[in-house]
């Protein structure tokens, strides 16, 4: 992951849903990638409490 914006959340009751676009090295596959996203929502959900739905997208860097 090369980083992180467009980072959304929002109350809905008493849970949260969260959104965010990570940016990621555009020679990945998506199946190279989606692990990625997978420990995304992980820690999201290990770090924010009464979280219930983290969508998390991928876009591939800018070149640098």
């Amino acid at each position: 992951m090369l980083g992180v914006h467009e980072v959304r959340a929002r109350w809905i009751g008493h849970r949260m849903d969260a959104e965010l676009t990570i940016d990621v090295d555009p020679a990945l596959t998506v199946e190279e990638a989606e692990p990625l996203t997978a420990a995304v929502r992980g820690r999201l959900h290990e770090a924010v409490p009464h979280l219930e739905r983290a969508l998390v997208q991928l876009e591939p860097a800018a070149p640098r």
